[in-house]
């Protein structure tokens, strides 16, 4: 596991250990700028009980058709020696965005969610984080 420099920003843990969330923890990413490190700071990490890290980034901006902030997640992953990463987008063209990226035991799953899940029920939100919540609790 790479050097970490400061734990994040705040920090919580379930009584029993079995959960931690940082947001913004910070990690050494190998990558160095005229002799200055270079963090990776993604809005959230999840470390399970068993070992596991999900990495959660989101993104205040609309998702187009391609690949926008793989490569940002990937440093973050490969920072935190995370199996998985979420990116999580405000808006998207298509309103059952759901896109899933592997690489070998990686995966990269792009999404959205908006503040409509609060007014519309079931909506394509909505369905998005139950998604994510069954992901996660599967792990």
């Amino acid at each position: 596991m790479r050097e970490k420099r400061r734990e994040g920003v705040i920090t919580f843990q379930s009584t029993d250990k079995s959960i931690k969330v940082t947001y913004q923890k910070r990690y050494h990413s190998g990558w160095k700028e005229q002799d200055k490190n270079i963090e990776d700071t993604p809005d959230i990490v999840v470390e399970l009980k068993n070992g596991q890290i999900i990495i959660i980034d989101a993104k205040n901006s609309r998702y187009k058709t391609g690949n926008p902030y793989r490569y940002q997640m990937q440093s973050y992953m490969d920072s935190a020696n995370a199996k998985l990463g979420i990116l999580i987008y405000s808006a998207a063209e298509k309103t059952n965005l759901w896109k899933e990226i592997t690489k070998n035991d990686q995966k990269i799953i792009q999404t959205y969610l908006t503040p409509e899940i609060l007014k519309v029920p079931e909506s394509n939100c909505e369905k998005n984080l139950k998604k994510i919540i069954l992901l996660l609790d599967n792990l």
